[in-house]
């Protein structure tokens, strides 16, 4: 398993080799030259051969690894110039399931980068794909509830703002094979509006909203908004605007609840037959916080087509 990143931080890509024995490490002499520095700059350890993840994990400026071993993964840290030491092994907690897939980023807008891993197994955990929060200097802590609990065999885990709500989602590539094999995708409720039943004149709609709850707030504000058609007008710093002014309504603000940083509005489809075929799209504008402070960004937009009686 080749990968590409630069080590020893000096400008270009270096290789990084996972083998049957000993990961490997190839130094850029900066023309395409690479001199096999494996045993001056590396662990001296056996390692399965398996994907790695490659990012600045403690926040020191420098490229660290993540090898996705069973049952415990293996961190290295760069001290700088490509000098990779073992971190003590509490830095990311053990797994129940065997890992198959490996991810660093920042899903939950904190500035540092979490620790996502894809899973297999046959107990009631090991299947399940695994999120660990950063605290921000590469320590790890397992956040239970904070991936779906569907016991997947994930080969792949791939992070984009497929919404485009600014946050990143995650698409999920499953082995083939029964249910478990269907690829999926895992939206960020960091902000995101959402419903399951599909608008029909005369009956009730609950629509959901989301947001991420932060240390010392227990509640944050969420204005609805609703309209008949789309666009997309970039508002900076709030995101993307996505409905049409000319239909476009404000409904009261609301407030997520405790703990949950959710909200569910209800409300009732009107019975007028002229909306027959039109779609109902909803926004929010969601309160979060960023150093300590509020902010404010839309969400994602979410419709669905209006059937008649």
């Amino acid at each position: 398993y080749p990968s590409l990143l630069d080590a020893d931080g000096d400008g270009d890509l270096d290789v990084f080799l996972q083998t049957k024995s000993q990961p490997r490490l190839f130094l850029n002499d900066g023309k395409g030259k690479f001199t096999d520095m494996t045993f001056p700059l590396l662990p001296s350890r056996i390692s399965p051969p398996a994907t790695s993840a490659f990012g600045d994990v403690d926040n020191d400026g420098d490229v660290d690894i993540v090898l996705p071993e069973y049952p415990q993964p293996v961190l290295y840290l760069n001290g700088g110039k490509g000098k990779f030491s073992l971190a003590p092994l509490k830095r990311i907690p053990a797994l129940s399931g065997y890992p198959t897939s490996v991810l660093l980023a920042d899903m939950d807008e904190d500035g540092d980068l979490d620790l996502l891993f894809g899973c297999r197994g046959s107990g009631p955990e090991a299947g399940k794909n695994v999120f660990l929060a950063n605290d921000g200097t590469g320590t790890f802590t397992l956040l239970k509830n904070a991936m779906p609990g569907l016991a997947d065999s994930t080969a792949l885990l791939l992070p984009a703002d497929l919404d485009r709500d600014g946050d990143l989602d995650l698409f999920v590539g499953n082995n083939p094979g029964g249910d478990p094999g269907r690829d999926r995708i895992y939206w960020n409720l960091t902000r995101q509006v959402d419903f399951s039943r599909v608008p029909r004149l005369g009956f009730p709609l609950s629509v959901d909203f989301h947001s991420r709850l932060s240390a010392g707030k227990t509640r944050l504000a969420v204005l609805p908004l609703v309209s008949l058609a789309r666009t997309r007008i970039p508002i900076p710093p709030f995101g993307a605007f996505g409905l049409d002014p000319i239909t476009l309504v404000g409904l009261p603000l609301l407030s997520t609840a405790p703990s949950t940083a959710r909200v569910t509005m209800d409300l009732q489809v009107p019975r007028d037959p002229v909306l027959t075929g039109w779609s109902l799209y909803f926004q929010g504008l969601v309160e979060g916080r960023k150093g300590g402070r509020p902010t404010f960004r839309f969400t994602n937009v979410k419709g669905g087509k209006i059937l008649g009686f």
